[in-house]
């Protein structure tokens, strides 16, 4: 009965044993993880604007992993939306600011409108691009026709005789 135990107690202490090892190594190599990114806001809401009024507002991508990545490009869900950025590495921790403007001119109504930030990871030299998306809207307040009232003559009137 003592041997039972013992050999049970000696093979539940190899198993353990072999189980700390292969998670210390794991650790200690730094196995690279999949990149973990935040973006803040995720959405940009102008609200009311006016459809001669230009918009401009800004996002910043976080990289929370433990790898750098590299931001490859930014692409825009319409032309009326501009993104001004740096393309580069991100090393861990690090943080940049995307600067978007929207420009509302020949829209009225809601529009709705989107970015996004195209990201490699260096480990995975065959991985597609990770996708990270930033959402812009407002609500365009077009401009009011001229009445006849308020509108300039087109010529001027003749002079008095």
């Amino acid at each position: 009965m003592k041997n039972k135990l013992l050999l049970g107690s000696t093979i539940a202490f190899f198993i353990c044993f072999v189980v700390s090892f292969f998670v210390a190594v794991w650790t200690l190599l730094d196995v690279p993880q999949p990149p973990d990114v935040k973006v803040e806001p995720v959405e940009i809401n102008f609200g009311d604007v006016a459809a001669s009024e230009v918009q401009t507002g800004e996002f910043v991508l976080t990289n929370h992993g433990r790898s750098p990545i590299f931001i490859r490009d930014v692409e825009v869900g319409c032309g009326c939306t501009r993104v001004d950025f740096r393309k580069g590495r991100l090393e861990p921790k690090e943080k940049t600011r995307f600067f978007v403007k929207l420009n509302p001119y020949g829209y009225k109504g809601e529009v709705t409108s989107g970015v996004v930030v195209k990201l490699v990871d260096p480990y995975y030299e065959n991985s597609k691009p990770l996708g990270v998306p930033v959402s812009l809207r407002a609500t365009v307040i077009p401009a009011p026709s001229p009445s006849e009232e308020t509108a300039p003559p087109l010529l001027a009137p003749p002079p008095p005789p």
